[in-house]
């Protein structure tokens, strides 16, 4: 959890670079102090997108009560985005067992879940927008982190927009350029880091992935909603952010 200081002054940075910031609102992770946010003069020449919670929270467990209040703390990140003057809330849906990831059984319990999530969201002005997921080894496996799933949550509810994650896409082997064209219109966020076939979140320009193709691909599609930059290190993504900017972004 980072404190006060650090984070107005990563704050300020913000503003002066690009005047967009994520916020991630998940325990132990981000920033918790949203009174001082609500308050504070910087909020104001700042555009926020509000990243969900995703380490306890998971919207495909079979677990009845689990599911349940996974879904009352995602409503209560909607309404804190609602308070923060924000309209865009990124979310990872969940976790399948491997084992029960073939028989497709989770479907029902994701089609109840995306129909209250996006009944409780459009009833208070928030945009959620699924985010595509990392692939897993282990037993859970993160969902929907294929290209195929991707297309399951669009036919189960049609009322979510999406979040293009390019290093999540690069681990699963999914052409970026395929999913900007299945998103389309809906695409209001996008996720930029590195990622080398093994891991992501890595500095620009420490992996694979061909950045002047996806500013291309962005521009062809007349794409003109929020960037942002996740590179699990402060200077570093400063360093990126400027070479992003040095091509075209």
């Amino acid at each position: 959890m980072i404190d006060n200081k650090t984070f107005f002054k990563q704050l300020g940075v913000a503003e002066k670079l690009c005047g967009r910031v994520q916020l991630v609102l998940d325990q132990p992770y981000g920033y918790h102090n949203l009174d001082a946010l609500r308050t504070s003069p910087i909020k104001k020449n700042l555009e926020f997108t509000i990243h969900g919670p995703f380490l306890y929270a998971d919207c495909l467990s079979f677990d009845v009560e689990y599911r349940k209040a996974s879904i009352k703390q995602i409503f209560e990140t909607i309404l804190t985005t609602k308070k923060l003057d924000c309209d865009q809330l990124v979310l990872h849906l969940g976790r399948i067992i491997d084992v029960i990831k073939p028989t497709k059984k989770y479907l029902p319990v994701l089609k109840q879940s995306l129909d209250e999530l996006g009944d409780f969201a459009k009833q208070e002005g928030v945009s959620i927008l699924i985010e595509n997921l990392p692939p897993s080894k282990r037993a859970l496996i993160s969902y929907p982190s294929s290209f195929e799933e991707l297309k399951e949550v669009s036919s189960l509810n049609k009322n979510f927009d999406f979040c293009l994650d390019v290093g999540h896409a690069a681990l699963c082997n999914i052409d970026s350029t395929k999913l900007l064209r299945f998103f389309g219109k809906k695409l209001k966020n996008v996720h930029i880091h590195d990622a080398n076939g093994v891991k992501d979140h890595l500095p620009i320009g420490q992996g694979d992935i061909d950045f002047v193709l996806l500013k291309k691909n962005l521009d062809k599609m007349k794409y003109s909603n929020g960037i942002d930059i996740e590179i699990l290190d402060f200077e570093k993504t400063i360093e990126g952010f400027n070479q992003l900017t040095s091509i075209g972004y």
